[in-house]
């Protein structure tokens, strides 16, 4: 059977790392914080002019959504009064209109 060897704890109770490898990770960290920084200042003026889009256009989207509602609710009710005016003017013209044998 293999002996497996217990590593000595560190203060944080985790493996121990050496300081190159501490020194390493804390660069990488910095490294990423600096490429999301970069990263935001590219994207944050883009991202302001579509937010300013947006604010701009949202009450009249809103507007456009009530004139909608307003349109289907007076296409149901021209729908219900015409479909029988117009089925009794069509039977009326048919009545009318002579045939010959």
């Amino acid at each position: 059977m293999e002996e497996k060897r217990a590593e000595a704890p560190s203060e944080g109770g985790g493996p121990q790392i050496n300081a190159e490898e501490r020194v390493s990770k804390v660069g990488n960290a910095f490294g990423s914080i600096d490429r999301e920084i970069a990263h935001t200042r590219e994207v944050f003026p883009q991202s302001m002019v579509a937010y300013n889009e947006f604010e701009r256009t949202y009450a009249s989207h809103v507007v456009s959504l009530f004139v909608l509602e307003d349109y289907v609710l007076l296409r149901d009710s021209l729908k219900k009064i015409m479909n029988p005016l117009g089925q009794s003017i069509y039977k009326a013209s048919n009545a009318q209109s002579v045939r010959s044998p």
